[in-house]
């Protein structure tokens, strides 16, 4: 019963027992008991009110902010998607558009020193900020609150959607080849850890093409990950135990990767950074991590073939293994625009980083052709090999401050690869498609959007994906 309900109830009362004929003396003190009765009601009928009414108040102002932490991010996102596209207008500029193609100069790094203006009014760079309050630039519309972004290319990583047309041979041994070498031992079934898990690589990688191929007929891959055909059997009889059964379609997220029979949270944890299900046809050799130019390097030493996996070999595996450090490093060294500007302004011999470089160059490749030089020069030149593992964040997270002093000991490099194959299956081109995580605060309130934005069709954005919480 409502607080207002009681108190009515108790006036009806009181009013039909003082309007009752009783006894003279009988109604000595029912006044007194009234008032109090009716006082008692009334403070706990405010006192809930006024309770109420500030849990409305509450309500409506985290509701409040909310919604406004939501716009931020969606203005977030809105602007980052603006910027992108800015970047297929700067190529197409008759004026800059040249220099903007040979230099491969990207925006995307640059989303957040671009955004910063438009909510604090100040400019914040790597190298020092910029008040522009002073000039009485408050921000963008003045608003409060604030907003950021991550922005990070899907061009770097494997495609394993292309299994939704066929079970590529070609994909399935780059596919294995991620998966290969010692460090990823302890989470397959091997002749040493053969008790920690019961499944080998390549079977692994049989789930994954059966999960998103279109038939329904189980793929048997051999130790070397070569298909043996299909039609031995149910796709399906690897999830008899559970709910799940094959997609046979494209993932739509790589979080679905999940569902596949044999991945749990350390083989996802592990590939899933190096992997995509968006379509990428070609890696981006400026994106690549560590893990997939390893696998590019190892699918393609010279000898190589489909019941010969030279990177099964120690000796060739290390040696991969150092090549792929020193191009991760590389990568990354000219990903940051400080190592740059202290180099080109520092350097006795600041035209060129090294010698397959070009004079002023800003990114780690202008063009495919420079993965051969590079790999060449790092035959040729150790100690350049040594000094790029040193930047390596792969070599960084396993090693630390040990990893200038294990570069030292790198081997001499003998190998040697087919590049013209090699090269067909990279790009350097801008890329295209594109991960926006979005974050709106409006003071305790915060709400992120996470959409992929396809810029592959007449350069305008087409959103892949979704999502917001």
């Amino acid at each position: 019963m409502k607080p207002f309900d009681q108190i009515a109830q108790a006036t009806r009362w009181a009013t039909r027992r003082l309007s009752t004929p009783v006894r003279q003396g009988s109604r000595k003190g029912i006044a007194l008991i009234i008032v109090m009765a009716t006082v008692a009601i009334m403070s706990t009928s405010v006192i809930e009110f006024a309770y109420q009414t500030n849990i409305n108040v509450f309500v409506a102002a985290n509701n409040r902010d909310e919604l406004k932490a939501r716009y931020m991010a969606k203005s977030a996102m809105n602007l980052t998607v603006l910027l992108l596209a800015f970047q297929y207008e700067l190529e197409r500029d008759p004026l800059i558009g040249r220099f903007m193609r040979n230099s491969n100069f990207q925006l995307y790094p640059l989303i957040n020193l671009f955004l910063t203006p438009f909510s604090s009014g100040s400019l914040d760079t790597p190298i020092g900020g910029i008040d522009l309050a002073g000039g009485g630039a408050t921000g963008f519309g003045g608003f409060h609150g604030n907003f950021k972004v991550d922005v990070s290319p899907e061009e770097g990583k494997l495609n394993i959607n292309t299994f939704s047309r066929s079970a590529n041979q070609n994909q399935m041994t780059w596919l294995c080849m991620l998966m290969e070498g010692e460090n990823n031992d302890d989470l397959f079934d091997t002749e040493i850890g053969s008790d920690r898990n019961t499944i080998r690589r390549s079977e692994l990688v049989a789930n994954i093409v059966d999960y998103i191929d279109p038939d329904k007929s189980k793929v048997v891959l051999n130790e070397f990950c070569v298909s043996e055909g299909s039609g031995s059997g149910d796709e399906g009889g690897a999830y008899s135990r559970s709910d799940i059964e094959p997609k046979n379609a494209k993932l739509t997220t790589i979080e679905e990767l999940r569902l596949v029979s044999g991945v749990d949270d350390a083989v996802f944890s592990r590939f899933a950074e190096s992997m995509t299900v968006y379509p990428v046809d070609r890696v981006n050799l400026n994106l690549a991590n560590f893990m997939v130019l390893q696998s590019l390097l190892c699918s393609h030493v010279a000898g190589a073939a489909l019941d010969n996996w030279p990177c099964r070999d120690p000796n060739v595996l290390t040696q991969v293994t150092y090549l792929a450090l020193a191009l991760d490093g590389l990568r990354e060294f000219f990903a940051n625009p400080i190592n740059l500007l202290f180099y080109y302004m520092n350097s006795d011999n600041a035209s060129k980083i090294m010698q397959s470089a070009k004079t002023g160059q800003t990114v780690a490749y202008l063009n495919t052709r420079q993965l051969e030089r590079y790999i060449k020069e790092f035959k040729s030149n150790p100690l350049v090999m040594q000094q790029f593992i040193g930047y390596s964040p792969t070599a960084q997270q396993l090693l630390g401050p040990l990893a200038l002093q294990v570069a030292t000991t790198a081997p001499q490099i003998i190998i040697d690869f087919n590049y013209r194959n090699m090269l067909r299956q990279v790009t350097t081109k801008s890329p295209q498609i594109f991960k926006i995580v979005a974050e709106g605060s409006y003071g305790d309130a915060r709400k992120t959007l996470v959409s992929v934005v396809d810029f592959s069709k007449q350069k305008k954005a087409r959103y892949l994906f979704w999502r917001e919480y």
